[in-house]
């Protein structure tokens, strides 16, 4: 026994049964004894308490501090050890997909059956599962499971998060495989567990390749930066070897010789003199007299990269039979491939570069050529494809309107096609429900990028006004129908020149509940997705409030009044703590109706305390509270910032309650209206709407002229209101807004169709990246 599993048993003795089934390699201990060594033993021993007893002994329901879930960096080691502290406490099948609950009984006169016996046990033993699962995750990431009914539910919804699901799964596991390098680990032996790992991570997904010359051709690759005259060797035997070596042939041979080159400086395993090594020829350009090198003796470099540019006319190893070469084609046929590149070859993700992949990326781009081979075209090997798609060693070759990719690393052939992900042929379904859950899953980061998107698209919406060139974003007037039903539906349609969407919502005639979808196209038409607008509306609404709100840096914003009990008023509270968490003290929620407004504190309190615990939650009904009006105007004279998220047709407070109770003063405030957006609707009363100090922010001077009561009303002119595009125009972005002495600053939201565009695309682009909804191939 080494002194690291001495140092671990004597720390970690009640965790000790799980913790040596994960650390079956030597490397695990390693890894987690220098952060034993910085523990006291009263402070590395789990809390008294908590053991539970099981089949195997006595155990516990803490792991090391060092396999806790804290992220997405750590949840391979976490996933491997509260599984195995899982099946060390007896609960393993609870995570299991292959373990059903038995039928749940709940009535009494059964309470002495054995399905009813059955049925408390595997509850009990289901929540204990939970327990175990919610210890040892971050009190950060608690949201992540918080309401799940089972410890299973639990486990998936960590498994979504982290690994996605469906084709994000076998994504991220070829990415794995096919970009795995010596660098990226401290040993050799390191290296090649990890190898392993990934293979099994392919064969257990059923898409890794059959042929065994992809593992030896990548295991090659892998470690020729680090043991260059190794893998020149083994590669010369490759070409000249009729049986090519096994993958564990040459795991066996690099340790053999790792073994011995501290002894021997000059073997096989010692990085090759630079003056031996051949420079890698320019593939970019032709050799200088014109000449195709001959294939069948040239091999291609291992970090060979295709040239992205069709400047030049591709070397063609052999045509096909009643296809002439491309310089005896008829002409502007280069020209046609070109334009036709240049029409479909763009990223999905960003949206930008359509002229030119190259910021895009080689390594992205082949990696899902790659995904769309094994997924879609049913070959598992170069051997298995299409005869048509021969090997071309200078890395790629044109046919009409595909290009193929020649990865030398697998020695396979890829085509991009039209109904590849990568020509926008593939349709993202995201249904309300995945909305939802990603949207609640956001962090901080992603918050940010939506903001930042959201803010350049109010930029450009307001330039375009100050700019005679044409303009980018068009958004006709919404349009609405009424069916005989009472069914009123309202379409907004939208571009900006690169994405087109429209948003159908539909409010029932018999007081149902809202429903709406957002669809969005690509410049060409197809559809790319599809998802909910019910949920996304309520965030992009509240997002574009925080837009002005973040840049408010100079006004307190440390007691939050929010009125309503909606999406609208939850994803106000949601944003305000995620954007500006440290300053956020107390938020009330208060709303006319008692029933809506506990609905929304039994499902959100309990996330937020958890997630905020620092921060003080209440709520406030009109209905069945005594001295409503003395309790709203003491809430509202300490208040910072108002959030106004209600359909209310009457001012919600008269200005007088803003004045402090103590001296009489008015302090400045951050006031928002995003909750009335018809002309007979209103939020706040007129003093209270010109309280900015003659400047009154919106998202479209137009559309609030035209729906917003409150304006309507004080008879406000279009000079007294700013566009908050205006604060995003690149030449005069505006890190901070400045607020007059004495004055509040007010801000009023109708809801325009870039928003829904803007908002959904990303949406779409992350739900992609983790795993959320349902991709639809060719559609």
């Amino acid at each position: 026994m080494t002194s690291e599993e001495r140092h671990l048993r004597h720390h970690w003795e009640p965790t000790l049964d799980a913790v040596q089934l994960v650390s079956n390699r030597r490397e695990f201990a390693d890894r987690n004894s220098r952060d034993v060594q910085n523990q006291t033993p009263n402070e590395s021993r789990p809390p008294m308490g908590d053991n539970v007893g099981s089949s195997t002994g006595t155990t516990s329901l803490h792991l090391p501090a060092s396999m806790k879930l804290t992220g997405e960096d750590n949840w391979p080691l976490f996933k491997e050890a509260i599984e195995n502290l899982l099946d060390v406490n007896g609960l393993g099948k609870f995570i299991s997909v292959r373990t059903k609950p038995p039928k749940q009984v709940d009535d009494e006169d059964e309470s002495d059956s054995a399905e009813y016996t059955k049925w408390k046990e595997w509850k009990a033993n289901d929540s204990k599962a939970k327990l175990i699962l919610l210890y040892n995750i971050d009190k950060s990431l608690v949201g992540l499971i918080l309401g799940k009914k089972t410890a299973k539910e639990m486990m998936d919804s960590l498994n979504q998060r982290y690994e996605g699901s469906g084709w994000v799964t076998k994504y991220h596991a070829l990415v794995e495989f096919y970009t795995i390098k010596y660098d990226d680990f401290d040993s050799l032996a390191e290296f090649i567990v990890a190898y392993k790992n990934a293979i099994e991570k392919m064969e257990a997904l059923k898409i890794h390749p059959q042929q065994p010359l992809h593992y030896t051709m990548l295991f090659i690759a892998a470690l020729s930066d680090k043991f260059g005259m190794w893998a020149e060797r083994q590669r010369s035997l490759a070409r000249t070897a009729t049986r090519p070596a096994s993958l564990d042939d040459l795991i066996a041979n690099i340790s053999d010789e790792a073994r011995h080159s501290k002894d021997d400086p000059s073997g096989a395993l010692s990085p090759p003199p630079s003056v031996d090594v051949e420079p890698r020829p320019n593939i970019e350009s032709p050799t200088a007299n014109n000449e195709r090198p001959n294939s069948e003796h040239i091999e291609p470099p291992l970090d060979f990269e295709p040239p992205l540019d069709f400047d030049r006319e591709p070397p063609l190893d052999e045509q096909p039979r009643g296809e002439q070469p491309l310089d005896e084609q008829p002409p502007g046929l280069e020209r046609h491939v070109q334009e036709k590149r240049a029409k479909r070859a763009y990223c999905v993700s960003c949206q930008e570069n359509k002229e030119d992949w190259k910021p895009y990326g080689y390594e992205k781009r082949l990696q899902r050529s790659q995904i769309s081979w094994a997924l879609g075209t049913g070959a598992t090997s170069a051997a298995q494809a299409p005869t048509n798609k021969r090997k071309d060693t200078r890395g790629y070759r044109v046919r009409g309107s595909r290009t193929q990719w020649y990865c030398p690393t697998s020695l396979s052939y890829y085509t991009i096609k039209e109904s590849s992900p990568i020509a926008a042929c593939v349709m993202l379904l995201l249904p309300e429900k995945d909305v939802s859950q990603l949207l609640h899953c956001l962090t901080s980061t992603q918050c940010q990028e939506l903001l930042n998107a959201l803010t350049s698209a109010l930029g450009a919406f307001s330039g375009e006004k100050t700019t005679s060139c044409q303009p980018v974003i068009h958004q006709p007037i919404r349009s609405h129908i009424v069916t005989k039903a009472g069914n009123a539906s309202l379409f907004m349609p939208v571009s900006d020149t690169s994405t087109t969407a429209i948003k159908v919502v539909t409010i029932s005639g018999n007081g149902g509940d809202l429903n709406g979808i957002i669809n969005i196209f690509s410049p060409e038409g197809r559809l790319m997705g599809l998802l909910g607008a019910v949920e996304a509306t309520a965030f992009r609404t509240a997002l574009a409030t925080m837009s002005l709100f973040t840049r408010c840096t100079s006004l307190r914003r440390t007691r939050v009044v929010i009125f309503g009990s909606g999406n609208q008023a939850e994803w106000h509270a949601r944003l305000a703590l995620l954007l500006v968490p440290e300053e956020v003290k107390t938020i009330t929620f208060i709303n006319r109706g008692r029933q809506r407004l506990e609905k929304l504190s039994r499902r959100l309190l309990p996330q937020l305390q958890q997630r905020y615990p620092n921060v003080y939650i209440n709520i406030l009904p009109k209905e069945g509270t005594e001295d409503f009006d003395g309790r709203l105007r003491s809430e509202l004279s300490a208040s910072d910032v108002i959030f106004c998220c209600t359909p209310s047709t009457e001012p919600l407070f008269p200005h007088f309650y803003l004045q402090s109770t103590d001296n009489g003063a008015f302090k400045p405030r951050f006031i928002s209206m995003i909750g009335s957006y018809k002309p007979h609707m209103q939020e706040i009363d007129s003093i209270t709407l010109l309280s900015g100090g003659g400047r009154i922010y919106v998202d479209s001077k137009e559309a609030c002229l035209e729906e917003s009561g409150e304006l309507i009303k004080a008879n406000v002119r279009a000079e007294q209101l700013v566009e908050i595009g205006e604060l995003f125009v690149p030449q005069q972005k505006l890190e901070e807004v400045t607020v007059p002495r004495g004055c509040n600053v007010v801000f009023k939201c109708v809801g325009m169709g870039i928003m829904d565009l803007v908002i959904g695309r990303k949406l779409l682009d992350i739900a992609s990246e983790s795993g959320f909804g349902n991709q639809i191939d060719g559609f």
